[in-house]
């Protein structure tokens, strides 16, 4: 008793155990919709039928019984698959509700022909367009939840029919590249055959093919904070193998890679910010350095909160539109990931541009959602 007054209060869930097959009832509501409908709607004059039985009540002749059974039936199926559809996406409502109510009409002048009665004679005509209404209109109730449930099994249906078919392409286009392991090893190899002749050149090799790494890897997969603080020094250590003498960037930070080891971010999130500088920032002069600060600060109750901040001069002759993956989208990822865990602040002027950004961390707490 206790279970089912939970179950009322919808505080308990009854777990289907296999007993039934969900599935066969969906498959058959999607794929014999009309059927479906033409099945309620006689299990709806069985019940009309056993409830007149039983209050012996007096039954119609069998032409109006017919009437009201191939009639109600020929109504609801042309509601489930011409009005609803018609009037929810396509915004026809005029002229589909104009139709509606002249297929009434024509119902109403077909039962006065069976009845034998000339035009409304002895009969209430508001009476008898109510009481022909409800009988038509009221099981329209269970057609608009039937429709609904439909819409839904098919809309659910297309979802996964083209997650498949994205998984596919997505199979297909990773097997006609080059496998990111081989192309990892192939620059580890070049770095050891570089090593006898170049120190400095093996360092930039292995620094990236760190970088290439990290680029390979999957965006969905758990990406830690001291990974990504890795990979922009890797990053800012291949810029300055490009231009060893013009690069004017300062990087500090007070992290703990350990510690940071245990706190995620999302892939790319800082990358993209330091990306921004070197794209849209002016890195090659001396007197505007580009400065990215980093660190680790340990709040109340173990909370962790990681501060992260980058200014950068800005170069005037730097194409204004940059590409679709902007700082838009990341800050969309970090509110997605964190929610009202972090904060993002930028400041843009003529000539600056500057991002503060900070994560609260509660404890080894990452507030990551897969």
């Amino acid at each position: 008793m206790k279970s089912i007054i939970r179950q009322f209060l919808n505080k308990e869930s009854v777990v289907n155990k296999g007993e039934f097959n969900v599935d066969n009832l969906i498959f058959i509501v999607n794929k014999y919709p009309i059927g479906v409908v033409w099945l309620l709607w006689t299990v709806y004059l069985g019940v009309d039928v056993i409830t007149r039985i039983y209050s012996n009540i007096d039954f119609a002749s069998l032409k109006i019984i017919a009437l009201h059974y191939l009639g109600g039936g020929f109504f609801q199926q042309f509601v489930f698959f011409v009005f609803l559809p018609n009037v929810l996406y396509l915004k026809k409502w005029k002229k589909l509700t104009v139709l509606l109510i002249l297929l009434f009409i024509a119902y109403l002048f077909l039962k006065l022909t069976i009845l034998g009665t000339p035009l409304f004679e002895g009969i209430d005509p508001k009476e008898f367009i109510v009481k022909e209404g409800m009988r038509i209109f009221q099981f329209q109730i269970y057609i608009v939840a039937l429709w609904g449930m439909v819409v839904a099994i098919k809309t659910i249906s297309e979802k996964n029919r083209l997650q498949l078919e994205y998984d596919r392409i997505r199979i297909d286009h990773t097997s006609i590249q080059l496998n990111p392991h081989m192309v990892i090893n192939l620059f580890s190899g070049f770095a050891a055959s570089i090593y006898p002749l170049s120190r400095d050149l093996y360092e930039d090799f292995n620094n990236f093919s760190a970088l290439l790494s990290y680029c390979y890897k999957d965006p969905r997969d758990p990406n830690f904070l001291n990974e990504e603080v890795k990979a922009i020094e890797y990053l800012i250590s291949c810029q300055r193998s490009r231009f060893p003498d013009k690069l004017s960037f300062n990087l500090t930070h007070r992290l703990d890679l350990e510690q940071c080891s245990r706190l995620v971010v999302p892939k790319g999130t800082l990358m993209s910010f330091v990306e921004n500088t070197f794209k849209h920032g002016r890195c090659f002069d001396p007197d505007t350095p580009c400065v990215l600060n980093m660190r680790l600060i340990t709040l109340a109750h173990g909370y962790q909160r990681f501060v992260f901040s980058i200014d950068n001069a800005k170069d005037i002759t730097s194409p204004e539109q940059s590409s679709q993956f902007g700082l838009g989208a990341v800050d969309r990822i970090l509110a997605h990931h964190f929610i009202d865990h972090y904060q993002l602040f930028i400041s843009e002027t003529h000539t600056d541009f500057s991002v503060f950004l900070y994560i609260d961390y509660e404890g080894d707490f990452t507030n990551w959602i897969a």
